[in-house]
């Protein structure tokens, strides 16, 4: 084999060699990445299922905490009324107490007179 001709064989032996680990390479690739894949869709799969199953426990406290700052603010507001009830009732009998004081003193000085 001269120059060009050896040349030429080494090109193509090396070119098939080439070919060939890209081939080897590439199909333990594929198949590597295949493994990967499965792996990744599974524990995705798992991963999905941990958010999803996360978020819902978070809704589910959400729901709650605002049930309870519902349940807090009717709380507050029912007795916000009782407060404002028991102050009508406050003025009222401070009102009676007044003219009752009034009554008295009317009488007094009726009677002193």
């Amino acid at each position: 084999i001269v120059g060009s001709d050896l040349r030429d064989v080494c090109s193509a032996q090396l070119a098939r060699a080439c070919a060939a680990g890209r081939h080897r390479i590439g199909g333990k690739a594929n198949a590597a990445n295949a493994s990967a894949v499965s792996v990744l869709r599974a524990s995705g799969s798992d991963s999905v299922a941990a958010v999803v199953a996360a978020a819902e426990r978070r809704e589910t406290a959400l729901e709650r905490q605002l049930q309870a700052t519902r349940d807090a603010a009717d709380d507050a507001a029912a007795l916000q009324r009782e407060v404002a009830v028991a102050a009508e009732n406050a003025d009222a009998d401070r009102r009676d107490a007044a003219e009752t004081v009034a009554v008295l003193h009317r009488e007094v000085a009726d009677a002193a007179e």
